[in-house]
């Protein structure tokens, strides 16, 4: 029960701390003090952002960053929770979330049809990234057999409207500071797909089928793929730094948590039987490759990772340095490069993403990976970035004071699944320590 006893405390954290007063679940909060950070805590230095006219402070921006995401992945882990235990309380929860997006939504048709808003303050905004968009879908797809029939109509509408938002805009949309940001094409035919299987308008088949003979799609399908050619690229990369000429090894860093947003777009392909299945499922296995490397023997997410020049042997790195390189949106804050500021968050994503795709990749075992990743991460790994050896300036200290509702909604997403699908196994496995999952 110890598994089940985690999950129960972690809900009531989220409904004690992580939700605002209309119930929305919140992004990201203070770790010290489990609230959220303060107006006027956050001088110009700290705001690496600086949206003006976006939002009256920077604390609202950590609150409702990921509104879409966190809201969408606990719709999702109520409906599952609902299905593992038929507990009412679940289903009547996930009915509020579901009101709480679709006003969100209604909210985001003001700035354009088919808008889903990031509500900083809990105004509407002209700001949204298309993860927000896969994770709401996602959530409205779980949620639908469960819906009333008013519901149902909603949904559909919501749909079908979201996802021609981003056939209408050419896949672009500004990001923060960036006027047209051109999303990468590879996230977009499982929310083409979805659309099409909820509408039946052939428009989407079609626009689908066309999107798949892009050679944007085509070229970086696998989703996260090619790792081949990724750490090929990684040891033709100019210049080598001191450090890695010393230890002749390239630095890089993978973000477990990028797969799950992959692993959430090659599951819609596979549970409604889109066309190109086989790449769909060389696609979940690239992505657990890819994810699993970014996972260190601590079950975090590793902050950065060496591969050797000479044997290819990959290994997380030990060291601190300052990354000269500069991000695409001048993000206003130092640039650190070090082995031991680590992810729970991260990994927890990583987790849900490994559970669903044991459905189609069980020869992998991904579900031992989830297990272990949760048996793993408590409430003091539940954070934003994880300063283990106390290295990061005074003026990012903060970062490692930050409580992710990201990684609570998907840690019960991962863990409701779990039970749901492979029942009294997951209570075995945590007398015994081990993990087994009978075929």
């Amino acid at each position: 029960m110890r598994l089940q006893n985690k999950a129960l405390g972690f809900e009531k954290e989220l409904e004690t701390y992580l939700t605002d007063d209309k119930g929305a679940v919140l992004t990201l909060i203070n770790f010290d003090t489990m609230k959220p950070f303060p107006r006027g805590l956050f001088d110009e230095s700290k705001d690496f952002l600086r949206l003006e006219g976006v939002y009256s402070d920077f604390s609202e921006l950590l609150e409702y960053e990921n509104f879409g995401m966190v809201n969408g992945a606990y719709l999702a882990s109520l409906v599952w929770k609902y299905r593992a235990t038929s507990n009412k309380y679940a289903l009547d929860k996930a009915r509020d979330i579901f009101k709480i997006i679709e006003k969100n939504y209604d909210l985001s048709q003001k700035v354009q049809e088919g808008f889903f808003c990031k509500p900083y303050g809990g105004k509407s905004t002209d700001q949204t990234s298309s993860d927000q968009y896969t994770y709401v879908l996602a959530g409205l797809d779980e949620y639908f057999r469960y819906a009333s029939e008013n519901e149902r109509k909603k949904i559909i509408e919501m749909i079908d409207k979201m996802v021609s938002f981003w056939i209408r805009n050419g896949y672009q949309y500004k990001y923060y500071s960036i006027p047209s940001f051109k999303w990468p094409l590879e996230r977009f035919p499982a929310l083409l797909w979805l659309a099409w299987h909820y509408t039946g308008e052939k428009r989407f088949l079609r626009e689908y089928t066309n999107l798949c003979r892009t050679p944007e799609v085509e070229n970086n399908l696998p989703y996260a793929s090619r790792l081949n050619y990724f750490f090929d690229c990684l040891k033709n990369r100019p210049p080598m730094n001191e450090y890695e000429k010393e230890h002749k090894a390239r630095i890089f860093k993978i973000d477990p948590a990028g797969s799950q947003s992959g692993f959430l777009c090659t599951e819609l392909l596979l549970k409604y039987s889109a066309p190109h299945k086989k790449l769909w499922l060389k696609n979940a296995r690239e992505l657990y490759f890819y994810g699993s490397t970014g996972i260190g023997n601590d079950h975090l997410a590793a902050g950065y990772m060496t591969y050797s020049l000479d044997n290819g042997e990959i290994r997380e790195f030990a060291g601190i340095m300052m990354n000269e390189s500069k991000s695409i949106l001048n993000w206003n804050f130092p640039n650190y490069v070090a082995g031991n500021i680590k992810s729970g968050s991260s990994a927890v994503m990583f987790a849900r993403g490994c559970v669903a795709m044991n459905r189609y990749i069980p020869e992998l075992n991904p579900l031992e990976t989830a297990w272990r990743i949760l048996t793993a991460i408590d409430h003091d790994e539940m954070k934003w970035y994880m300063d283990i050896d106390n290295i990061l300036p005074p003026e990012m200290k903060w970062h490692g004071r930050v409580y992710s509702g990201d990684a609570v909604v998907h840690w019960l997403w991962a863990y409701w699944e779990m039970l749901a699908e492979y029942g009294d196994q997951a209570a075995c496995n945590e007398k015994t320590e081990k993990f087994r999952v009978e075929r």
